[in-house]
């Protein structure tokens, strides 16, 4: 596996460009590229993707089946596209979201 496409995949799956992502990171857009473009980037720069992303470091480092394999069996796929989509908001954001969600829920439940 090459980690900069893993890389440059995560970022373009979050609904960034590489140079918007770059900016967003406060580093160059040369030095996003690189990273996306090498076959081992620095760990440093993988752990800041991970963290803005909210993906755990060791997620960044399975492969796609590993990932399914970690879900429990009766985890729609939908509902994993949504937690995926839902991690790679800003954490503010993500925050925001799943505490409406949770007063939305409420109410069927109740």
């Amino acid at each position: 596996m090459k980690f900069g496409a893993r890389m440059k995949q995560l970022i373009k799956d979050a609904g960034y460009g590489q140079n918007a992502f770059a900016e967003k990171i406060n580093i160059s857009s040369s030095k996003m590229s690189f990273w996306c473009n090498s076959e081992y980037p620095p760990l440093e720069a993988i752990e800041t993707v991970c963290a803005e992303l909210n993906i755990p470091l060791y997620e960044f480092f399975m492969t796609e089946e590993q990932r399914m394999k970690t879900m429990p069996e009766d985890i729609d796929p939908i509902q994993v596209e949504l937690l995926r989509t839902l991690n790679a908001l800003p954490n503010d954001k993500h925050i925001a979201i799943i505490e409406a969600f949770c007063k939305i829920a409420e109410t069927f439940v109740k």
